[in-house]
């Protein structure tokens, strides 16, 4: 009987063996901590077993978005192993390196010997590669995997002016949410009856009930909103990393307000804003501002911005708590403590200090001893000298941030080529298949045709 090894060997060998030798010619994209290496797919097939040799072991550390395997791992040490991969077999350990840690290496790579297969991983690369083999045999199949792929990229890859012009609309009715949700708290949209002036005496009162009208409103975002999300979640390549999104929490939560009251109404016969408070509910449509950061290219970078400047924020942060603290005492000391002064404590103090630092200045609470306006004078200027120093680290991790995002706008571009090209070259090899079969079938009722006759 043929072996699990053999079995899986022989499927993932199949597509070679049916003319599928494109792939083995694919580069395969590698990340070692920011150190790119790039590589050709049929070069890390010489070791199947092996991390990289698998495309199943090594799918949980590719990054769709940029087309890549990431790995958290030793530079120096994986120059060693992909030359392991292109010298078919030479492993060498670089001087640089310890034992302990090329060891811990190979294990994590699985290279020479150090092979953690087991039964149930075999079989489910052996379920993976009859997957893959019936994905490619069923043109139906194969169409829905490419409607799915092409769906979302109409969503999160907006490149063609239809992507672009969805994008634009749905950050329209993002916006168009926010004042909807603005007006409802007017006071003169709150009341009930209107008047109308018909003629020199006549007037006629109309009763609006505009609960309904705002609830119509929100029934028609969340809809829109929520089929948007279904959309996304049947179209994802990876349910797991979706659900477990930032943005997949933001739709959930914004979306929740209306389902909330749907539910908490069925189940109670009551209304939701006697169980649910309903500021909460307002409160959780706001969360709908986040959603921008996926719709607008500006915000996105933005957001990006602040989370690679962390470090250079914290500090920030840091400065702005030593200096609240420092001059609030200082002007506290300097204005004297009683009744008398402005300044009752040191907390109270820290408003005056903030406004200060931030160049906003309210002026409620100001010093008036001279000590105290000279403290004040150089809280102002340290506040303006923090931000001085913080805004250019703003400046250069939003440059890198649009530069990031326009190599990324490169590689999906080309990377959309590449896949038209090989939808291209499918349809052809199907239609050419499908014109052969019916050559032979027209054949053969020519013949069986000549021999009745």
């Amino acid at each position: 009987m043929m072996s699990i090894r053999t079995r899986c060997n022989v499927l993932e060998n199949s597509n070679s063996e049916n003319g599928q030798n494109i792939v083995c010619r694919q580069k395969v994209r590698i990340n070692v901590r920011g150190e790119k290496f790039e590589t050709y797919e049929h070069t890390l097939s010489r070791f199947p077993r092996t991390l990289l040799g698998s495309q199943t072991k090594r799918s949980r550390f590719y990054n769709p978005t940029r087309r890549e395997y990431y790995f958290d791992r030793d530079k120096a040490v994986f120059n060693s192993i992909l030359f392991y991969y292109q010298s078919n077999g030479i492993l060498s350990k670089p001087e640089t390196v310890s034992y302990e840690t090329f060891e811990s290496e190979l294990k994590f790579f699985q290279l020479d010997g150090y092979y953690e297969d087991s039964d149930e991983e075999l079989d489910y690369q052996l379920a993976e590669a009859a997957r893959r083999m019936a994905a490619e045999s069923y043109p139906c199949l194969r169409k829905v995997r490419r409607i799915r792929r092409n769906v979302w990229r109409f969503f999160e890859q907006p490149i063609t002016p239809a992507e672009r012009t969805y994008t634009r609309f749905s950050l329209i009715l993002t916006v168009l949410s926010m004042v909807s949700l603005c007006l409802e708290t007017l006071p003169t949209v709150k009341q009930s009856h209107l008047q109308i002036q018909r003629g020199n005496a006549t007037t006629e009162e109309i009763t609006v009930d505009y609960e309904i009208v705002w609830s119509a409103i929100e029934v028609v975002f969340t809809i829109w909103f929520t089929v948007e999300f279904l959309l996304r979640f049947l179209c994802t390549p990876r349910f797991t990393q979706f659900v477990l999104s930032f943005n997949t929490l933001v739709d959930i939560t914004a979306l929740s307000p209306l389902y909330v009251k749907i539910i908490v109404q069925s189940v109670t016969d009551q209304k939701a804003s006697s169980i649910v408070p309903y500021p909460l509910l307002r409160i959780l449509r706001l969360v709908r501002l986040l959603k921008l950061k996926r719709y607008s290219v500006s915000i996105r970078l933005l957001f990006e911005t602040i989370i690679d400047s962390r470090e250079h924020m914290s500090l920030f942060v840091l400065c702005i708590v030593f200096n609240t603290v420092l001059f609030s005492s200082f002007v506290y000391f300097s204005e004297g403590e009683g009744e008398s002064s402005q300044f009752t404590s040191i907390p109270d103090t820290f408003w005056f200090t903030i406004i200060t630092l931030s160049s906003v200045g309210y002026g409620d609470y100001v010093p008036t001893s001279a000590v105290g306006k000279l403290v004040g004078t150089f809280c102002c200027i340290g506040g303006t000298v923090a931000m001085f120093c913080f805004t250019p680290v703003l400046f250069t991790e939003f440059r890198k941030s649009w530069q990031r995002y326009y190599a990324e706008m490169l590689e999906i571009k080309a990377q959309r080529g590449e896949d038209a090209r090989e939808d291209d070259q499918v349809h052809y090899r199907s239609q050419t298949v499908r014109l052969r079969c019916q050559d032979e079938v027209s054949q053969a009722l020519l013949e069986r045709a000549n021999v009745h006759g």
